[in-house]
């Protein structure tokens, strides 16, 4: 008997985990419906430190929380990213989200950033070594013995980090795959 896998859903996990990291916190999320007929929209709400996403029944509601979350993602890891380069007396060129199959970020040669949107659903501290494991690319291009020893002065957790992220990411990376 052959098993079909079925994908793991996006809001099943925000509902089982209702939190994104955003601006080096957990913020709680919440759903609310949409009224028929309006488009899937989130709203940040700074004084109450909550993010809505605001979904109507549609039966592409999981593809529409990805690119929700994808447009959430470049509001809080773009910043972010900002500020950790600044805080670490590093400059990089450019900084984008992507929809990553397998990795949580790059550093090309140029300088440039890219981060999986994905990067939110993470807890904060994984979230923010992510961002200083690419950062530490931009001083040594490779992962050689100075890299990690660097990326240690930027984190000097990483090493559990690193292995915690190892394990996270069997649950959230498959999130939203083959939604196009």
């Amino acid at each position: 008997m052959i098993r079909l896998r079925t994908r793991p859903k996006i809001e099943a996990h925000l509902k089982e985990r209702p939190y994104l990291s955003v601006e080096g916190r957990l913020v709680p999320v919440y759903f609310l419906d949409a009224t028929e007929g309006s488009e899937a929209q989130w709203d940040f709400n700074a004084k109450a430190d909550t993010l809505a996403f605001y979904l109507n029944g549609s039966p592409e509601r999981e593809l529409l929380l990805k690119n929700l979350l994808r447009e959430v993602a470049g509001h809080a890891i773009i910043p972010r990213a900002r500020q950790l380069a600044t805080k670490s007396q590093l400059k990089f060129s450019d900084v984008n989200i992507r929809d990553q199959r397998s990795r949580w970020g790059s550093c090309s040669g140029r300088k440039a950033l890219s981060f999986n949107w994905r990067l939110v659903l993470l807890p904060p501290h994984l979230h923010d070594y992510v961002i200083y494991h690419e950062l530490a690319h931009l001083k040594h291009f490779n992962h050689s013995d100075k890299f990690w020893s660097f990326l240690n002065e930027l984190d000097p957790n990483s090493e559990a980090h690193d292995k915690e992220l190892t394990t996270v990411a069997r649950s959230i990376i498959p999130l939203g795959m083959g939604l196009k």
